[in-house]
C-alpha cells in the first residue's frame, strides 16, 4: 500500500512539474513578443553590425577626420 501512494505522489509531483516548466515557457515566449513589438530589432541590428566590424575587419586605416575598415 504504502509503495502505491509513493508512486501516486511521484506521478502528481511530476505532473505539477510538468505543468510549472510549461508555464514557464509560456511566460517567456509572451515576453519575448513582447519585446518584439518594442521595436528592439533596432538593438539586435546594431548588434549584428558591431559584430560583423569585429569579425570581418582585416585592415583598419585612418586620417585626420575617418576610420576606414577593410573587411574580408
Amino acid at each position: 500500500m504504502k509503495a502505491k501512494n509513493v508512486d501516486h505522489w511521484l506521478n502528481e509531483k511530476g505532473d505539477n512539474l510538468k505543468q510549472s516548466s510549461q508555464n514557464f515557457i509560456h511566460n517567456y515566449v509572451n515576453k519575448f513578443e513582447e519585446m518584439k513589438e518594442t521595436n528592439s530589432h533596432i538593438f539586435v541590428h546594431q548588434i549584428e553590425k558591431i559584430n560583423n566590424i569585429y569579425n570581418n575587419t582585416t585592415e583598419i586605416y585612418f586620417d585626420e577626420n575617418h576610420i576606414y575598415l577593410q573587411m574580408h
